[in-house]
């Protein structure tokens, strides 16, 4: 988890934040580095969808401070139950480290599948960077505007 992040694009936050924005502290998210995940539907000769949202799966790789940031994914993954994860674009967080803010956020249901490490030496500091790449099965994926207030749910049934 990142101590101090600076100008901040997007966080994961291993929990569903809908519910308590508030709880959202600086301390216990991810800078995210990437994400993907594809989300479509059949479509019949005539081009129209029909059936249910189809997913694959989804990876993400987030900036960690240190190893032990790293166990709740390995923990997930040992439960294997669904668990939700959230992409938060643009928050702000108050001098006290707690979110006031954010532009879109994404929570993702899903069951971590894979774990992959890895550390670099990447800047001239000689400071060694650890990112961890994550691998979700999703189950549902949920989308937030702050200034819409509008929630877009996907489920796969």
């Amino acid at each position: 988890m990142n101590k101090n992040p600076q100008n901040l694009k997007t966080v994961l936050y291993a929990d569903n934040f809908f519910e308590m924005p508030d709880n959202v502290l600086r301390t216990n998210s991810f800078n995210v580095i990437d994400y993907k995940y594809r989300c479509y539907r059949e479509r019949d000769e005539f081009n129209n969808p029909y059936g249910s949202f189809l997913t694959e799966n989804m990876l993400f790789t987030v900036k960690a401070s240190s190893l032990n940031d790293c166990m709740a994914f390995y923990r997930f993954m040992e439960d294997n139950r669904s668990h939700p994860f959230s992409i938060i674009f643009d928050p702000v967080f108050n001098n006290f480290g707690r979110m006031t803010s954010f532009k879109d956020g994404i929570v993702v249901n899903g069951y971590v599948v894979d774990v992959l490490e890895s550390c670099a030496n990447n800047d001239l500091s000689g400071n060694e960077q650890l990112t961890v790449k994550i691998s979700l099965i999703l189950n549902k994926v949920s989308y937030l505007g702050m200034e819409s207030l509008h929630e877009l749910n996907i489920t796969n049934d």
